[in-house]
């Protein structure tokens, strides 16, 4: 009798095509959350392994050197720029002088390595206060400032760029020294997961920065990677294509293609893969730029003052992708508009409660309230609140008091004047 290999081909198959697919999802997930710039080194380095690769700049015939240079932003001091990055995240001057404090007193890398009691002690403020400014560092940019040890740098990151890959937080929390000494078979089998899934896991932990800082390289230069522009009256954002080169077939071994050979058919795949990974994330940053712009186009006209609350998760349903991947689209980007460039991070300002405010407008509306108040009749926080109702704000009296203790006002009753 006999047996048929049909089914053991075709589970071969199978498992060939989840390798291919597993292998390039991960080289996708690698380009979106490359800036421009990076993606550009990125391709220059492939090229170099691949000969197929032919990489190639767009033309700029017809710009002008100063056109040219403008797309080129220099950078500050890595400190200043999360300064610069911090007071777009809070209008309360104490917080940004603690934040400030704690930027100054990471070490080289980006880590903080001192307990916060000490700096809310120095700065006369609860402990509470020094964690929220703490809060405040670990959310700038590049993902992984503020992390108090190395594991923490690292599971920063994969909290920002992998959410949904439990394994790879386990593997950084229990298994680093493993991962160093390329036991990829031991881990595998740990996890219950297949050598090409477990390698995949290890690729993707190596793309993180354990070193977020980097102060030893302090001047640098960043592209805008978005640019906002007024067209007939309405902002559109696009994607900066002038700062990110193409990829084709070189064409000086394109007749090798059809060779069957095991190292052409590899680089082929290769550049098959790098080639739909490409298109992939230029029709996300293309999806992107057009929702950033229609959600937030009070900003790009206005500036600053006109953000409105936004999530990623709302970004996300728009362009009808998942929230991770929004997440690695705007990691580490910048935008350029008629108000400066900014990180892209910084158009995502938090809501309060269900409205459509940011935490900053209403703190904002509370100061001006104390400000013009009478010093022999204060507001309590419960009037501030009534005040901000017939504003069309709904906020609770305790929400009122943490805002007016956050902007270093004290109680009605401490500060009348009698």
């Amino acid at each position: 009798m006999r047996l048929s290999l049909q089914p053991l081909q075709q589970q071969k198959q199978q498992q060939q095509l989840q390798m291919m697919m597993t292998t390039e999802l991960g080289q996708n997930i690698t380009l979106l959350q490359l800036t421009n710039r990076e993606l550009a080194n990125y391709l220059e380095q492939l090229s170099e392994e691949n000969p197929f690769l032919d990489v190639t700049w767009p033309s700029t015939i017809g710009a002008s050197e100063e056109e040219q240079t403008e797309r080129w932003i220099a950078q500050q001091h890595p400190r200043d720029d999360l300064k610069e990055q911090l007071s777009w995240m809070t209008n309360d001057e104490r917080l940004k002088r603690i934040g400030h404090a704690l930027i100054d007193s990471l070490d080289s890398n980006g880590y903080f390595r001192e307990e916060i009691e000490g700096w809310a002690e120095l700065f006369d403020v609860p402990s509470d206060k020094a964690e929220r400014a703490l809060a405040f560092v670990r959310q700038l940019e590049p993902v992984g400032i503020g992390a108090r040890s190395l594991i923490d740098c690292l599971c920063m990151q994969a909290e920002a760029f992998a959410p949904h890959e439990p394994i790879l937080r386990r593997c950084i929390e229990d298994d680093l020294r493993a991962i160093a000494a390329q036991e990829i078979d031991r881990l595998a089998t740990k996890y219950n997961v297949s050598r090409q899934k477990m390698d995949d896991i290890v690729r993707l932990l190596q793309s993180f920065d354990p070193k977020p800082l980097r102060e030893q390289h302090p001047v640098d230069y960043v592209t805008a990677d978005f640019i906002a522009t007024d067209v007939d009256g309405k902002w559109e954002v696009t994607f900066d294509r002038l700062t990110v080169p193409s990829l084709q077939l070189h064409f000086e071994y394109a007749h090798l293609t059809t060779l069957d050979d095991p190292f052409v058919q590899q680089k082929m795949k290769e550049y098959e893969f790098l080639k739909t990974g490409l298109e992939e994330r230029q029709q996300t940053m293309e999806r992107f730029a057009t929702a950033i712009a229609e959600l937030q186009q009070s900003f790009f006209e206005k500036g600053k003052e006109a953000l409105r609350p936004l999530t990623m998760k709302e970004v996300a349903t728009r362009i009808e992708r998942h929230e991770s991947t929004v997440s690695r689209t705007v990691a580490n980007k910048w935008i350029e508009t008629q108000h400066g460039t900014y990180p892209l991070k910084s158009l995502f300002p938090a809501r309060v409660t269900d409205q459509e405010v940011t935490p900053e407008h209403v703190q904002r509306k509370i100061e001006t309230l104390i400000r013009s108040e009478s010093p022999s009749r204060p507001l309590s926080d419960q009037a501030i609140a009534d005040a901000l109702e017939n504003e069309g704000l709904t906020i609770a009296r305790r929400t009122v008091a943490k805002y007016r203790i956050a902007l270093g006002y004290e109680s009605s009753t401490r500060r009348k004047v009698r």
